[in-house]
């Protein structure tokens, strides 16, 4: 399967941790690419909406993982699948921000913002800021990236 991040730039980074089978969470081990709902941490998956904002896992390298399994806990680039829904989650989505990976109604994992990528982008502007290592130039604290243009493929995400 062709990466999300090979054909569009994340929104935001995550750290996650999935759930063992003891505490509720998965049988099986998650796989890249498995399409997770995404669930704030204030929100009741029995009332409140679920939203498809999909994780695509990286290494501590900050390289995508290939297809197949992935660690139990780790970064995660997130992609905001319905661009009608991008202003209503860049007006709830800061770094610290809580949130869940859904099968259904239950919480399969548990995951934190840790950097506003794409999602920082206004229409306009041509930056976006994070706390990492900037992906595009090697330099500290702010990439610049035009709003709509596509994540370069041969970059990685180095978180700081």
């Amino acid at each position: 399967m062709r990466t999300y991040s090979g054909h569009r730039q994340p929104d935001f980074h995550v750290r996650y941790r999935f759930f063992s089978p003891a505490e509720g969470g998965r049988s099986t081990p998650p796989r890249q690419h498995t399409r997770w709902d995404f669930l704030y941490a204030d929100d009741d998956p029995r009332r409140d909406r679920l939203y498809m904002i999909w994780p695509e896992f990286i290494d501590p390298a900050g390289s995508v993982w290939p297809e197949g399994e992935v660690p139990m806990e780790g970064d995660a680039l997130m992609f905001i699948v319905n661009p009608d829904w991008v202003s209503q989650h860049r007006q709830r989505i800061a770094v610290g921000t809580r949130g869940f990976f859904m099968e259904g109604s239950r919480k399969v994992a548990a995951c934190e913002v840790t950097a506003l990528l794409g999602l920082s982008v206004q229409p306009g502007k041509t930056w976006m800021s994070y706390g990492g290592v900037n992906s595009v130039n090697g330099q500290r604290g702010c990439a610049r990236i035009s709003a709509g243009s596509t994540w370069p493929a041969n970059k990685r995400w180095q978180p700081a």
